[in-house]
């Protein structure tokens, strides 16, 4: 991919945990899409926090993911630290302070910033 689509969301919500329900909501209808996808933080402990959240933001919601590890297959998953997707992955949720070096791999990149 040369060019990828790059889609900005400005939400009100200043919060870390604001960002990250968002961002739960856009993946779960990125899954229900059937689209596969690479969530990019910063660090480990910004993928653990993600991964919580995955499994516990709605009761009624499962999205099959995982940090990218060895053995990764899930069609989201978690990365940082430039790990890239195994295998492809349609759609890159940037979450860290930088833009990775792989972004143009992807089909659509999507930020989220704060309104102000």
């Amino acid at each position: 991919m040369a060019n990828p689509k790059i889609d900005f969301y400005i939400i009100s919500e200043k919060t870390t945990q604001a960002v990250l329900l968002f961002i739960c909501r856009l993946v779960e209808k990125a899954y229900q899409n059937q689209k596969s996808a690479l969530i990019y933080v910063d660090d480990e402990k910004s993928a653990q926090k993600i991964n919580d959240l995955l499994w516990t933001f709605r009761d009624i919601s499962f999205i099959p993911h995982e940090i990218i590890g060895d053995n990764s297959n899930a069609s989201i998953q978690i990365g940082y630290g430039n790990q890239r997707p195994v295998g492809t992955s349609d759609i890159l949720f940037n979450l860290s302070s930088t833009v990775p070096i792989f972004a143009n791999e992807f089909n659509r990149i999507i930020e989220i910033a704060p309104e102000e």
